[in-house]
């Protein structure tokens, strides 16, 4: 796995550094969650007290919850543009929900459901939405609106919702990497997260016996694994597959992640491995004493956070039993 990276710290953030810590002590673990998963609807105020929400005590409906969760994500995005001296990187957050939006839309347009929008993006929604109707692309930032594009040939190319998806935040993350201050802490997490979601579209192409051009439209420029190494074994069959990644630097684990979605289309255990690996690449946040390092990784485990809270209440608002709920969770609060 990747090693720990030495950090020096950035003395204007000595505040931030402080603030940020005393946060994450009360950030959202197993314990609180199997209490939540146990607890009535009516209890949830109770138990996230104890880790810093201030909710009132008389949640009734998915639309009262929905309205608060949507509250705290606004909170968060606040912080970060409080702490942060670096005032793009708050911009960058909120640019990463056009790009969910955008894919929402597609899915939209493409037959699915009404898509419930995310408000936390630098464009409104009803004016994404004129935008959509209009497919007027010229509207948007040329980022964007490549993504779109993209994901609009990807989706023509394999029918696959997925692949909205794949194209849309590929684009966001380049764009993003692009922007981002060089900090090797944070450009060495976009490279591992880069690596990890090649690997999963990659297998993804092979599990929907898709060409290697399909994968191309999803491959993301930047990780250490280059096009040219899944060029090299895409034509190769099935069972030897895992055995190329095994004799990487992710090993074993992931090889037999790979082996389990190529024989029984169970990709769980692919995207466990991946949401375990950037989780504890994150935890290396705690040997910076400070800088912008801290708020990246806060925002990213709080934001998490918050998708879990909204999971276990609608899962509770709609009668889902506890155990389906549990088994639907990320990794590391299941």
């Amino acid at each position: 796995m990747r090693s720990i990276l030495i950090m020096q710290g950035d003395t204007r953030y000595a505040f931030a550094a402080g603030r940020i810590r005393s946060l994450e002590l009360r950030l959202l673990n197993k314990a609180g969650v199997t209490k939540l998963l146990e607890a009535n609807l009516e209890d949830f105020p109770r138990i996230l007290a104890e880790f810093g929400y201030s909710f009132p005590s008389d949640i009734r409906s998915a639309s009262d919850l929905e309205h608060l969760l949507t509250t705290e994500m606004w909170n968060l995005i606040k912080l970060m543009e409080n702490l942060s001296v670096d005032k793009n990187f708050p911009r960058l957050i909120r640019v990463r929900y056009d790009f969910l939006s955008a894919a929402f839309l597609l899915k939209e347009k493409a037959g699915g459901k009404i898509a419930e929008l995310p408000p936390w993006g630098t464009i409104s929604i009803q004016e994404l939405r004129r935008i959509f109707e209009e497919e007027r692309w010229d509207k948007l930032p040329e980022e964007l609106a490549q993504g779109i594009k993209l994901a609009q040939k990807s989706f023509a190319e394999s029918s696959s919702p997925s692949s909205i998806d794949s194209s849309l935040e590929g684009k966001y993350l380049v764009y993003l990497k692009q922007k981002l201050p060089n900090i090797p802490f944070i450009h060495s997490y976009y490279e591992l997260y880069f690596d990890l979601v090649n690997v999963i579209n990659f297998v993804r192409s092979k599990v929907w016996d898709k060409g290697l051009r399909f994968f191309a439209t999803l491959y993301i420029d930047g990780g250490s694994f280059g096009f040219d190494f899944y060029k090299s074994i895409f034509e190769l069959p099935h069972e030897q597959l895992p055995a190329r990644f095994i004799a990487t630097e992710f090993g074993r684990p992931l090889g037999d992640a790979i082996q389990s979605a190529l024989q029984q289309n169970n990709f769980a255990p692919l995207q466990e491995f991946k949401d375990k690996s950037l989780l504890e690449y994150l935890s290396g946040a705690k040997y910076c004493p400070f800088g912008l390092e801290l708020l990246f990784a806060y925002y990213i485990r709080k934001e998490r956070e918050l998708g879990v809270l909204r999971a276990i209440a609608r899962g509770k608002i709609f009668g889902i039993p506890q155990e389906i709920i549990k088994k639907a969770l990320p990794y590391g609060y299941a």
